[in-house]
């Protein structure tokens, strides 16, 4: 199958013109740099996203150790403060009282959840850019994240609200329906699937597409409905890839943390390179969980929406020939 577009929702040529769908876009652009668009099988998704994290690999690297940075400053802390209850920002900011560890995890979790939708919004934005043609900067990135990050964050609590939701009535029906744990699990393990694989694509959906969370939410369902399967063989194998990858750049923390432990020194500050190197790796693998949704979204496209670029193109050109009065055919 070639290259796919959608041609939902369009009545005419001059709406193809006028479009500001990225995959309308693709096809318009031409552009020999983007990415082919069409059905790819499991090995093909998962080299292609190898793939577009290699050749955009300083842009990406760079948004996600910025965005991991709020996550390894309470670590450093952590590290500095001998007491496990409390960190001490307190004494950092000019407070007569150190604030309590659940006060500091609190105000981790928030900034945790404000920071996401930025991460992922400016990493969909760059990979977008593969397919369209198009060289999204990190600054062009980060302004299309700011522009939708509500949509964003609404779908990620929304979606995450359902999963646990579901998982939730499971476990209490199992607490309550005498041996109903024995199908409980299983069915506990199939929800979970259904949800994840369902909304898979919802984030990429918000940021190519510009819709909102809940529309997101049913165009993530739709999109998806037919290649759950395959999309969840997809996700099972890229989570093997995952943790293989992050176990060997992994290694040498524990080496050092063996080291550190082995020497049972109190002195300078242990525990500081290890933080560093494992804020590294998990940037850098964290990579594979965003860029990889980004992919079956334009793979569930290209099955839900065939529409072939070679007829875009030709009416297209057909379109310009009768505004110039020469379309052979008339």
């Amino acid at each position: 199958m070639g290259p796919c577009l959608e041609a939902r929702g369009l009545q005419s040529g001059e709406d193809l013109l006028s479009s500001r769908d990225p995959l309308i876009l693709l096809g318009l652009q031409r552009s020999p740099m983007s990415i082919v668009i069409r059905e790819r099988g499991l090995g093909e998704n998962i080299a292609l996203t190898f793939s577009i994290i290699a050749k955009n690999f300083p842009k990406l690297a760079l948004l996600s150790l910025m965005f991991g940075l709020p996550a390894l400053v309470p670590q450093i802390l952590a590290v500095l403060n001998p007491d496990p209850w409390i960190i001490d920002l307190g004494a950092l900011w000019g407070l007569d009282e150190p604030i309590p560890l659940e006060t500091a995890a609190l105000f981790g979790g928030l900034l945790a959840f404000l920071i996401y939708p930025l991460f992922i919004g400016s990493l969909i934005g760059i990979v977008t850019g593969c397919y369209t043609g198009e060289n999204i900067t990190i600054g062009k990135s980060f302004g299309l994240a700011l522009r939708r990050f509500f949509p964003l964050a609404i779908f990620s609590f929304v979606s995450n609200l359902i999963f646990f939701a579901a998982m939730f009535a499971v476990l209490l029906v199992g607490a309550v329906v005498p041996f109903f744990m024995i199908l409980g699990v299983p069915l506990a393990i199939f929800l979970a699937g259904f949800f994840v694989t369902m909304f898979y694509v919802g984030s990429p959906s918000i940021v190519a597409e510009n819709i909102g969370p809940i529309a997101a939410l049913r165009r993530s369902a739709w999109l998806t409905k037919g290649s759950r399967g395959h999309i969840l063989v997809f996700l099972i194998l890229m989570w093997m890839l995952v943790v293989g990858i992050a176990m060997v750049f992994m290694m040498p923390v524990m080496v050092i943390n063996g080291i550190e432990s082995a020497m049972g020194g109190d002195g300078g500050s242990p525990g500081f390179l290890p933080l560093i190197l494992g804020w590294v790796v998990n940037s850098i693998v964290g990579l594979l969980n965003v860029i990889a949704p980004v992919v079956i979204y334009f793979q569930t496209r290209a099955r839900r929406e065939s529409f072939q670029l070679t007829s875009v193109a030709e009416l297209v050109d057909r379109i310009e020939q009768r505004r110039m009065g020469s379309d052979p055919q008339d």
